[in-house]
């Protein structure tokens, strides 16, 4: 039976092939609202100070999704030659990496923070791989969230 004080029992449920979708849909911004809602479920298990980091870091993975989708649009729509365009080449791909980062340091920290609130030992099934949060940072925690679910409803 599933212990009703399980932050598990906190997150929505969404299929993973969605996900993929939206994330590819929008160029990876859901990434970032999707980094934000799983924040805000964990958050009331949380000390103020682990909260205010991991929503900080949903945060700025939502605002460099933004800021790299606008690099983006400006690359492909502005009608640049030169240094210029090499500037922007630069700028987009450099805002991509940023993203991708903060991306993986919020998805380890999100799984260090929920083995520790739900007491997870690491040989555990139930147990949130930090190296596989890093590959792939949304997919995985949705993944493995949706999976430890549905054993709680079981």
């Amino acid at each position: 039976m599933a212990d009703p004080h399980d932050p598990i029992r906190s997150f929505r449920p969404l299929r993973t092939a969605r996900l993929v979708l939206l994330a590819v849909i929008t160029l990876g911004i859901y990434c970032g609202h999707y980094a934000a809602r799983q924040t805000r479920a964990l958050r009331d298990f949380l000390a103020d100070e682990q909260a205010g980091m991991l929503t900080a870091a949903a945060r700025l993975v939502t605002m460099t999704g933004y800021v790299t989708l606008a690099c983006l649009a400006l690359l492909l729509l502005a009608p640049l030659k030169g240094p210029v365009q090499l500037l922007c080449v630069v700028t987009w791909l450099s805002w991509s990496a940023f993203w991708l980062l903060s991306h993986a340091f919020w998805s380890l920290r999100f799984c260090q923070l929920l083995n520790d609130v739900r007491d997870c030992p690491p040989a555990s099934s139930e147990w949130f791989d930090g190296s596989r949060a890093f590959l792939l940072p949304s997919l995985y925690l949705n993944h493995k969230l949706n999976l430890i679910a549905a054993r709680g409803r079981q």
